[in-house]
């Protein structure tokens, strides 16, 4: 069919991956690699940016916290997998708002800028915690809640609102709440 994309399941152009050296991030891009895709990885350090491309990726750099670096890595994808984050055990949520929150902000503006097509946003399964009821078969419809005892975690509920917040017919955003 003219115009078609020879595997209309496989995005056109390449799919970044921020926090591509992080837990989840160094295990998907060579993932996605051995799938067939193009991949680009951004990363900070230059020991990340040789990890990524031993892996096949291509490294830009880029830091969720520096707008102005987005922009060289999100040109020309049609897919984002944003799992940058900062992780760590403080009950306040301000040391996590940088990364987790404005970062997410940030990649969420730069993807939407670029034209991006789909935005997949690695949330937290603790996001769900704190309602009075059980969490048996929660799936997308589950409300989130805003716990009090993981600063981490209150981040990742605020970002994941966000990613929510920008769902629309020009960039459809997911998010995916591993645990």
């Amino acid at each position: 069919m003219p115009g078609s994309h020879p595997n209309p399941g496989r995005p056109a152009g390449p799919v970044l991956v921020t926090g591509a050296s992080g837990t989840i991030g160094r295990r998907l891009v060579p993932a996605l690699v051995a799938a067939g895709h193009q991949v680009r990885a951004m990363t900070r350090s230059d020991a990340a940016a040789q990890t990524a491309a031993a892996a096949g990726a291509e490294p830009v750099h880029g830091d969720v916290t520096d707008p102005a670096s987005l922009s060289a890595a999100v040109r020309g994808c049609q897919v984002v997998i944003h799992a940058a984050g900062q992780m760590g055990a403080s009950p306040t949520v301000e040391p996590f708002l940088p990364v987790n929150v404005t970062g997410t902000r940030n990649m969420l503006t730069a993807a939407a800028n670029a034209q991006v097509r789909r935005f997949i946003y690695l949330g937290a399964a603790m996001s769900l915690l704190g309602s009075s009821r059980p969490i048996t078969g929660a799936d997308e419809s589950w409300p989130l809640q805003q716990p009090r005892c993981s600063g981490y975690a209150a981040s990742k509920t605020r970002a994941d609102h966000a990613v929510q917040a920008a769902n629309g017919p020009q960039m459809a955003t997911v998010v995916v709440r591993p645990g």
